[in-house]
């Protein structure tokens, strides 16, 4: 059976170390940079057709990472363990991580 891990990491030059550890291991994901609502709130830009160059450099638009990895389930448990070493059970890097079973599966990965 095949499960669904979503990772979510407070963006940060330590989430590059993370997803180097995982790709060494042999695992992959779809990555997405997001914001939370209270940072889109406080950021509020007037008009996003403008902006500074610098904003793309520093991360302007995320403020965190969204990971999904479609593993096998003799491989979650490894997943998980590779996580929370590398984010120090997320005392290094704030975030967390959940899983779903897969119940319908169609693909390569």
């Amino acid at each position: 059976m095949k499960h669904l891990l979503i990772l979510i990491l407070d963006h940060g030059h330590l989430v590059d170390e993370v997803f180097h550890e995982l790709s060494r291991n042999g695992f992959n994901a779809t990555v997405i940079n997001a914001r939370s609502i209270k940072h889109m709130l406080e950021d509020e830009i007037d008009d996003v057709h403008f902006f500074n160059i610098s904003h793309l450099k520093n991360d302007y638009f995320s403020t965190s990472t969204e990971c999904y990895f479609i593993v096998d389930e003799e491989k979650l448990n490894l997943l998980k363990d590779l996580i929370r070493k590398e984010t120090e059970s997320f005392k290094k890097i704030k975030g967390a991580m959940f899983s779903y079973p897969i119940n319908d599966y169609e693909g390569t990965f």
